[in-house]
């Protein structure tokens, strides 16, 4: 059995730290932009393939147009060529998103190359990239004081709120959002 704070503290023993962290904020700015696009555009997708939810074409373009602005910052900000800034956030926190963001790319990649393949998905390279994934959520819970395992139960009673019995597609596109919330704050 996973002892999860033992994993956090392995986790944070690996961890590279720094104090600050600066970047060109104009291209870190666009970069935040085109990844939240592009995993929204996912997200509708997502929902037309595995949900049923009608595919809405207007909100797929929507993102589509938040990418081009976000490629036209980073591009303008490259050009400009300005110094880099610290940004006023913590860089263990940051670290962390970022690095989710990162690996669940990786996963997607690692599909994304097995699609056509003769040899199917590497679900060595998928192993990897998920435990990449779950090191980043625990430097995460570290850095917030939060607690894995209290995570994992939490989530677990959302979907039980959610899916009472069972998935359902209407269940997965009609959510509750205020009764999840419900959920999410009486378990802390």
């Amino acid at each position: 059995m996973l002892d999860h704070k033992q994993y956090v503290q392995d986790a944070i023993r690996t961890e590279s730290r720094v104090e600050y962290v600066a970047v060109n904020h104009g291209i870190f700015a666009g970069a935040i932009s085109a990844t939240v696009a592009a995993s929204e555009t996912l997200d509708v997708l997502k929902k037309t393939m595995f949900y049923g939810k009608e595919l809405d074409g207007s909100v797929l373009l929507s993102h589509a147009l938040d990418l081009q602005v976000a490629a036209s910052t980073i591009i303008v900000s490259l050009r400009k060529g300005m110094p880099p800034d610290a940004l006023p956030v913590d860089p263990r926190v940051l670290h962390a998103v970022i690095g989710k963001c990162t690996e669940a790319g990786e996963l997607l990649a690692a599909v994304d190359n097995s699609m056509g393949s003769e040899e199917g998905l590497d679900i060595v390279n998928v192993k990897e990239e998920l435990g990449d994934d779950m090191w980043y959520g625990a430097i995460l819970c570290d850095a917030l004081g939060l607690d894995l395992e209290e995570i994992c139960n939490i989530n677990i009673a959302k979907l039980m709120a959610r899916y009472p019995d069972k998935f359902t597609q209407e269940e997965a596109i009609n959510r509750d959002l205020d009764g999840e919330r419900k959920v999410l704050e009486g378990a802390e």
